[in-house]
């Protein structure tokens, strides 16, 4: 689906056999290395391409790479861990950089090492020295320069189109920081309404932030009549866990429509206006639904617009 269409029975054989025989060659060939014992980057490091690759350009690293697939497919038996104990509770980027750059001699030092790689062609150590440089001092802007001018000519040397733009916004970043973007929201009120009232919890979910939680919660219910929809939450410290149906437990009530609640998660109104209006009746004398609101992170649902 990355590509130019293929006309001819022989061309379309031939185009589905070799689509088939990569999924088949990057399956395989991680799991026999990793029934050797070798580490995911190891495996990606060696997977190599299978033999029909240098006759068929539909099967080449043009839009992600078999080093990256190789990893998804450990990942997919193993999950993230690479079985080396000195990776399995690492220090966070930033403080494993400052002791890095403080092992290389500090920062001065440090950058020498990574302009020598830089040098002499090896970007990828160049890489790995300056990111540490600008994890462990992040104003630092000769550094962010020098990342990203490696991370420039990384680009220049990728046959992936998404490792090449990767590397190429890095090194966009890195010169001129975080700037916004127009964005297309797929938060929304059409999107919104239009999802399941369970489903939309469930999402919500992954927006509530335990360090907001004021209370012990409880079970509060959500009715949605127009859409007969009702969704029981329980409420807890660390989490929310809501439920399709009615709960005998709960001891508050939202009754309120779909439209209503979807302007009361993107913030257009407040519930004292839904209920001043009549809107939203509410029996919540424990307060659960401010709990609730009150923890949720703002709406992230987005993404950003890709230009020329």
């Amino acid at each position: 689906s990355h590509h130019w269409p293929t006309w001819g029975r022989d061309n379309v054989e031939a185009t589905l056999r070799n689509q088939r025989g990569l999924y088949r060659y990057v399956h395989d060939q991680t799991m026999r290395q990793a029934n050797q014992g070798a580490t995911m980057h190891e495996i990606a490091e060696n997977i190599g391409e299978p033999d029909f690759a240098k006759i068929d350009f539909g099967v080449r690293d043009y839009y992600g790479t078999l080093n990256h697939n190789s990893k998804a497919v450990y990942q997919r038996y193993f999950g993230w861990w690479d079985n080396v104990p000195a990776n399995y509770h690492q220090l966070p980027p930033a403080d494993a950089s400052k002791k890095y750059v403080a092992a290389m001699g500090g920062t001065d030092k440090a950058l020498a090492i990574g302009k020598e790689a830089f040098s002499e062609g090896d970007y990828r150590w160049a890489a790995t020295v300056f990111n540490h440089v600008v994890f462990a001092d992040g104003e630092n802007e000769l550094a962010r320069k020098w990342l990203a001018s490696t991370y420039e000519q990384l680009g220049f040397q990728a046959e992936a189109g998404t490792w090449r733009n990767i590397y190429l916004v890095g090194a966009k970043e890195l010169r001129d920081g975080n700037v916004d973007t127009a964005t297309l929201s797929s938060g929304n009120a059409n999107v919104l309404n239009n999802i399941p009232a369970v489903d939309l919890f469930d999402s919500m979910a992954t927006r509530f932030n335990p360090a907001k939680m004021r209370g012990d919660g409880g079970i509060i219910q959500f009715n949605f009549p127009e859409r007969n929809e009702i969704v029981s939450v329980d409420l807890n410290r660390s989490y929310i866990f809501p439920r399709a149906g009615a709960n005998a437990n709960a001891a508050g009530q939202v009754t309120i429509s779909r439209i209503d609640f979807t302007k009361l998660l993107t913030r257009e109104v407040t519930p004292e206006t839904l209920v001043q209006s009549g809107a939203m009746k509410l029996e919540d004398k424990t307060g659960l639904m401010a709990m609730l609101f009150d923890a949720l992170d703002p709406v992230r649902l987005q993404f950003n617009v890709v230009t020329p």
